[in-house]
């Protein structure tokens, strides 16, 4: 697979490795160079995140931090065979948590396998690993799906579990907003808004909920609630305007 590049993101990024290497104590401060594997594959600079992760599995194997990021490089590079192997690899030492369950199911997703993701949401839920990262990367499978009505038995789920935060309520807003289902989407969007849950992604969700099924008046109702409530970004925005 061709790796994709932002100009200058290569440089940055040697950069930033280069100072690391110099600061860097005799004993390798392991979370620093977690984050600078996340920053390599944020600028999409693969071959630099996996180095950066090889270092720190060949010092600690069983680095849960690590072995995410691994799998999480390998389906972003086109390995969907290598992640499975780190995951099962991961499962059967007893290493995999609900970040790496999670992860993997993103996995699936963006191959379109969402047998896969459900069945590693089966078997994580069978192993007591049901937090609200699992249910959230859940509920977004749903949403891609379209398979919206699964996605809110999967939100209310986490609500009966006691997992409730913002980025549930995005996402399952998100998935009925795909689905041209905006009124059981706004009454989320209400008890998000009342719970103090709302960000501005929860706003965009919705306004773009309602633009899907051309109710301009109803998402120009929601933009101008963030802007009185002082929430503004970007993405906003060009929901907005789009």
């Amino acid at each position: 697979m061709k790796l994709l590049t932002f100009d200058g993101a290569a440089a940055k990024a040697a950069s930033i490795k280069k100072e690391l290497d110099s600061a860097k104590p005799p004993s390798t401060d392991v979370r620093k160079l977690t984050t600078l594997a996340r920053k390599f594959l944020k600028a999409r600079q693969y071959k630099a995140a996996r180095e950066v992760i090889e270092d720190i599995l060949e010092e600690n194997p069983r680095d849960k931090f690590a072995l995410d990021l691994m799998i999480k490089t390998c389906s972003l590079t086109g390995n969907l065979q290598e992640a499975e192997e780190f995951f099962e690899w991961a499962a059967e030492e007893g290493l995999a948590d609900s970040h790496i369950y999670s992860t993997m199911m993103a996995s699936y997703l963006r191959y379109g396998m969402l047998d896969k993701v459900e069945e590693l949401f089966k078997e994580a839920e069978e192993k007591g690993l049901c937090d609200h990262y699992l249910l959230n990367t859940m509920i977004i499978a749903y949403g891609k799906q379209g398979e919206s009505a699964k996605a809110k038995r999967i939100f209310n789920m986490a609500l009966q579990l006691g997992e409730e935060d913002g980025h549930l309520y995005t996402s399952v807003i998100s998935a009925l907003g795909n689905s041209r289902r905006p009124a059981e989407a706004r009454r989320i969007f209400d008890k998000a808004v009342e719970e103090g849950l709302a960000d501005a992604s929860t706003y965009t969700a919705m306004i773009r909920g309602y633009k899907k099924v051309c109710m301009p008046a109803a998402a120009s109702e929601v933009y101008y609630m963030a802007m009185d409530a002082g929430i503004m970004d970007e993405r906003m925005y060009d929901a907005y305007y789009s």
